[in-house]
Formats: C-alpha cells, sequence, structure tokens
C-alpha cells in the first residue's frame, strides 16, 4: 500500500470513498492514513435528496484544498436557495477533469454531465456538475460565498489570516481569470483577474503588498471589472507567488505560466 501517494491525492482532492475504490483499503483505515500524515479529515454530511453521505464539508479554510475550491466556486460556482438547495458549477467542455476532481471531493458518486449552451448562434459544449444540499449551501454560505455573483465576491478572513491567500487567489484565477504570451515575433505576456469592482479592488491590493504589483486603472468588461497586469517579470512574479506550495490547480493555466518562466530565459 503506498501511503505517500494516498496522502498526495487526497490533498490534491480526491475523496476518501474515490480512495477506496481504487485501492481496497476501507475508509476508516484510509482517514487514519492521511490524519497520521498531520491532514485534517473532513466529516461527511447527508445531501437535502437524502442521498449516499458523499459531501464533505469545507471545514478549514486553512488548508490548500478547501481555500482553493472556495475560491475556484466563488469565479463559477451558483447557488438556488430556498425550496431547493442546490450548487452547480459550468465549466468548457474541456476543463472536464477540473470539475472531475471537484466532484471527487465534494460528491464522488455524482455524474458530471454535459450541457449545451447556445450564444449567438453558436453552440458550446459544457462539463455542468451539481449538488443538492442544504447543508453545503448553508456552510458555504456561513464562510461567506455569495449565493447572487451581483452581490459580489468576498474573500474570507479565516484565508486572509490564515495563510491560504495565495490558494484561494489561485482558485479564483483558475475559475475567472487569463493568462497568455508571446515570445515569438512580437513578445508579450499578461495575467488578468475578472470580477465585481470591490473585489478587483482587493486583488490589486492584495498583489502590491505581496508581489509589489502598481494599482493600475481597471480594465471594463460589461458589468465586470478587470486587474490586468504585463510584463514577462510582473506576470512571473505573481504566478511564483499564486503557485507558492500548490498542489492543485488547473493544467491549462499552469502551462501558460511555464511558458512566461521559459520566455523570460529566452529574453
Amino acid at each position: 500500500m503506498d501511503t505517500q501517494r494516498i496522502v498526495k491525492e487526497f490533498k490534491e482532492g480526491k475523496s476518501l470513498r474515490s480512495l477506496e475504490k481504487e485501492t481496497g483499503v476501507n475508509r476508516k483505515k484510509l482517514a487514519q492514513i492521511v490524519k497520521d500524515a498531520g491532514v485534517a479529515v473532513k466529516p461527511a454530511v447527508v445531501s437535502a435528496k437524502k442521498e449516499a453521505p458523499t459531501i464533505e464539508v469545507f471545514s478549514n479554510l486553512q488548508n490548500e484544498v478547501d481555500a482553493y475550491w472556495f475560491g475556484f466556486m466563488s469565479a463559477d460556482a451558483s447557488m438556488t436557495t430556498g425550496s431547493r438547495w442546490v450548487l452547480e458549477i459550468l465549466q468548457s467542455e474541456k476543463d472536464r477533469k477540473h470539475v472531475e476532481k471537484l466532484r471527487d471531493y465534494i460528491a464522488p458518486d455524482k455524474e458530471v454531465k454535459q450541457k449545451i449552451v447556445k450564444l449567438n448562434g453558436k453552440e458550446y459544449k459544457n462539463a455542468r456538475f451539481t449538488v443538492h444540499s442544504k447543508e453545503l449551501c448553508q456552510h458555504l454560505l456561513e464562510k461567506g460565498f455569495r449565493e447572487k455573483k451581483r452581490d459580489g465576491v468576498i474573500i474570507p478572513k479565516e484565508i486572509i489570516y490564515g495563510g491560504t491567500l495565495n490558494h484561494f487567489l489561485r482558485g479564483y484565477f483558475d475559475g475567472d481569470g487569463s493568462i497568455a504570451s508571446n515570445f515569438e515575433g512580437s513578445k508579450y505576456a499578461y495575467i488578468e483577474f475578472f470580477g465585481d469592482e470591490k473585489l478587483i479592488d482587493h486583488i490589486q491590493e492584495i498583489l502590491a503588498v505581496v508581489v509589489g504589483t502598481s494599482v493600475l486603472p481597471k480594465t471594463v468588461h460589461g458589468k465586470a471589472r478587470g486587474a490586468r497586469y504585463g510584463g514577462w517579470h510582473n506576470v512571473n512574479n505573481i504566478c511564483e507567488y499564486l503557485y507558492r506550495n500548490a498542489t492543485i490547480y488547473l493544467p491549462r493555466k499552469y502551462e501558460e505560466y511555464q511558458k512566461v518562466v521559459k520566455g523570460i530565459a529566452l529574453l
């Protein structure tokens, strides 16, 4: 039994239920292995539809995985409350594997379905994951998740003062950010975060302190605003902060960061 691999995959977001299926080791023993490695194991919660107790609550935003997924969902998840309590996340089909990681972390028995979205006469394939759980929704709201995006995104104090701010921002960036570079011909590199005005102000203030970036005028994207940073070293410094001690991230954006690293070497 490879205990190091078990601990590593659990920290990356794989649930005890999924590990039990893969390894044949019962969850009680797996939980003990993880605890012995100094990693907190969150309690299971029964979903609102009385399904199997597969939902693991975000109980400690001072660990990487909880903080990362909280940031990711703050960017891209939507919530319905009242007579129905539903958490939904919709991502491009190309990011299906990442949505499946989130699924494995929250409710491994649930299916990630495909949803076709029609926009301006075109069809776009998306990976859609939904969880019906009043307990999970209420807990996220208590932690600071905003049900309506128009209410703005806030960064919980537990994250700001708990040492996991870069993990939250990386999750948010993976959900609602962009990065690109080109080191052939017209050379450029940029990274941008999107969101409501207050959140973008907050992100700019954070990066000015931890990275030393300048506070620039916000970019405008309809009702949304953006914090856009250009320059090879600016982008590299921001990414170094975002990916510090990271074990979970969206691969395609991390690959873009690695292009920036290679680009700097060619300057």
